[in-house]
């Protein structure tokens, strides 16, 4: 039986409301639950790297060398017929076949020839005075155009040069304004009995070679391309289609112009670190684009002029699959390692996140002065049990600071630091409140009705005064004392003072309707209103200090409020304003004046005006 009892007694929670048993601290928790962690994700994920490292490498090696063999056999095979087109028309000329300046015999040759290869654009033969016949596609057939290409700028010398090659060659990139656009070209001197009589030149479509790369029978995707140099796109998808930009200035686009910002980030976006050297005859690397990480798989082909042609193509990194044995035989090990150690962070996160954060949500309503929230419960963690424990008592603690001082100066005295509570002296408006006839009225009611009056009248007061930016100093019985200037600066304090005042007029008009309605006596209530030099700052001894302000003006305000019996005794309300604070209006409020007055302890008298 005792021995039962004790183990209820253990059971139990405290009169404090602790958990029974024991505390575990965050950081022997945090050690063993992150070092876990590391332990679990080191071993998936050597496990893994270990196993598929290589065979990463090299499917994407294997996979990636067939697309590109079969794309530089396809584009060989597409310009291997306008190669073999020129050397089948010179051997006709150099073998005395085909007589050049027979036009029909050379125009029935060319269409024949062109007719042959569908992949050829056109044909064309230019003679040494840059006269040119060319057979060219023309809808579904062909057509010969005869011209003389001597105008062109550079032409002339760039024949010249060709006529000095012994073999063919292919030339630079052209331009035709026709609907041909940008030309890939291969040239063939002629020579005669040794005498040089003219060129062959066979022209491919760079859009007809595009339209070839992306044919999908041999694997090739909208993600092949092929580059002129490093910078010009010779061969994309969007090529297919006119492009109203190139000119014959300009027959080529750079791979920041043709519209596909992966291609365009090529070279810029390289990652020297993520290269794989194990291509044939090129190599690939990886680059950024979008947030994401591109393959680039890539080949130099230096047979199509001086400028390489670099055939490659693309895809995302994250689709790189290994599908070897070795890496299927490392997966398990590897995902159930990391599956626990998410587990185990899950946990974590659980037993330390929910009560930080729960922790963190209350000291953020404590900063705004919000004591209303709910208490912290108990935790088995016994640094969080210790912290929710502090929260708990601060809260009911600085609740019922609270209800003493005004939480408007609390927040400016917190957002001026140190330096907002150091006394100064400055121009300030001061205003004080009080209900005629109070004392009379007051036995008309008990304890707690009075209680209830004044608290919904403050409340009334408080809210017209905070709305134009003021601060209530303090409650002085029944009346009020609120203050514009002294926290912050306000150039336009007695503007704010001027209006609250006509507010609380305006909100007293209205409550007292609604006492007339219910049966009450209205309520009466006399305002003044004073502009003047006050020091501002903690005022009293070491053990209770309040944030205030003295000087003349706040007397002055005082006795203009006191007015309020000899200028308008009856009235429901009346709101009086000193000349000075007239005087510092920026905008002016309506009033009248109420003639000058002696004030008590003040040896000049004062204008005073009556607020309308």
């Amino acid at each position: 039986m005792a021995l039962a009892e004790r183990h209820d007694a253990a059971a139990a929670p405290d009169p404090q409301g602790r958990l029974p048993g024991f505390r575990v601290p965050i950081a022997a928790l945090l050690i063993f639950g992150f070092s876990t962690i590391v332990a679990l994700a080191a071993v998936a994920v050597f496990v893994v790297f270990d196993g598929g490292r290589e065979t990463t490498i090299r499917l994407i090696r294997d996979r990636n060398e067939r697309m590109i063999d079969a794309i530089v056999d396809r584009i060989d095979a597409h310009l291997d017929h306008a190669r073999a087109q020129v050397q089948f028309m010179a051997q006709l000329v150099e073998s005395g076949e085909l007589d050049p300046n027979d036009r029909t015999a050379l125009s029935q040759h060319m269409r024949g020839a062109l007719g042959a290869a569908p992949q050829v654009t056109a044909l064309s033969w230019v003679e040494p005075d840059l006269t040119m016949v060319r057979a060219e596609k023309f809808g579904l057939g062909t057509r010969v155009v005869t011209e003389n290409i001597g105008l062109h700028p550079g032409i002339q010398a760039r024949y010249d040069a060709s006529a000095l090659n012994a073999g063919y060659f292919w030339g630079e990139i052209i331009y035709s304004p026709n609907s041909f656009g940008a030309l890939a070209n291969v040239r063939l001197p002629v020579r005669h009995n040794g005498v040089f009589v003219g060129m062959f030149v066979s022209l491919v479509s760079v859009a007809d070679l595009s339209r070839h790369l992306t044919d999908p029978t041999f694997g090739a995707d909208s993600n092949t391309f092929i580059l002129y140099g490093r910078n010009f796109v010779l061969g994309h998808p969007a090529l297919e289609r006119p492009r109203p930009e190139i000119s014959a200035e300009k027959p080529l686009l750079r791979v920041d112009e043709i519209g596909d910002p992966v291609l365009a980030a090529i070279w810029a976006g390289q990652r020297e670190r993520f290269r794989f050297n194990v291509f044939r005859g090129g190599g690939a690397h990886v680059a950024q684009s979008d947030g994401r990480l591109w393959v680039f798989v890539t080949r130099y082909l230096e047979t199509y002029g001086d400028q390489p042609w670099i055939v490659g193509r693309y895809f995302p990194l994250d689709e790189v699959r290994d599908d070897t044995s070795r890496l299927f035989r490392a997966l398990p090990y590897g995902g159930a390692a990391l599956l626990l150690a998410v587990i185990v962070a899950v946990l974590l996160a659980r037993a330390i996140g929910r009560p930080i954060g729960r922790l963190a949500e209350g000291a953020d309503r404590i900063s705004r002065l919000d004591f209303d929230g709910n208490r912290l419960p108990h935790s088995r963690l016994s640094e969080i049990d210790r912290a929710n424990d502090a929260y708990n008592r601060s809260r009911e603690a600085l609740r019922v600071f609270g209800a003493y001082v005004p939480r408007k100066i609390v927040w400016r005295l917190m957002a001026q630091g140190e330096q907002g509570t150091h006394s100064r002296r400055r121009t300030i408006s001061i205003m004080f409140t009080d209900i005629a006839g109070f004392t009379t009225l007051a036995e008309t009611m008990d304890e707690a009705d009075t209680a209830a009056f004044l608290n919904a009248h403050f409340e009334l007061v408080g809210a017209c005064v905070e709305a134009e930016g003021g601060a209530i100093d303090k409650f002085i019985g029944d009346g009020v004392m609120a203050t514009w200037g002294a926290i912050e600066r306000q150039a336009d304090h007695a503007d704010r003072a001027c209006r609250a005042a006509q507010a609380i007029a305006a909100a007293i008009r209205e409550n007292n309707i609604e006492r007339q309605k219910n049966g009450l006596a209205p309520i009466r209530l006399r305002i003044g209103i004073h502009s003047g030099p006050v020091v501002v700052g903690n005022i009293g001894s070491p053990g209770r200090i309040n944030y205030t302000v003295v000087g003349d003006a706040v007397n002055t305000a005082q006795r203009i409020e006191d007015l309020g019996r000899r200028v308008a005794p009856e009235a429901e309300v009346v709101a009086l304003a000193s000349a000075e604070t007239v005087a510092a209006q920026t905008e002016p409020v309506a009033s009248v004046p109420a003639g000058h007055f002696d004030l008590r302890g003040r040896q000049d008298g004062i204008d005073v005006y009556r607020l309308a």
